[in-house]
């Protein structure tokens, strides 16, 4: 199988979830099991997106969060 036909391939399910905190994941083939794994997917599409002067803006911002936690 091509990598083309592997990324049209319809998902399996319509809806996935998270089982630890019940987050709806949309489409795909699977849900997840544990916070983390969707948050760090989660984060590195959101950093995918942003330049680098807004990465260390953003992590600044959640090291200042994490003091005062």
């Amino acid at each position: 199988m091509n990598t083309t036909t592997r990324l049209t391939r319809p998902h399996r399910f319509a809806r996935t979830s998270c089982s630890q905190c019940g987050g709806d994941l949309g489409p795909g083939n699977h849900g997840t099991s544990d916070c983390r794994t969707h948050m760090a997917e989660a984060d590195a599409a959101i950093r995918a997106l942003l330049t680098p002067a807004q990465i260390r803006r953003m992590d600044a911002r959640d090291a200042a969060r994490a003091v005062r936690s």
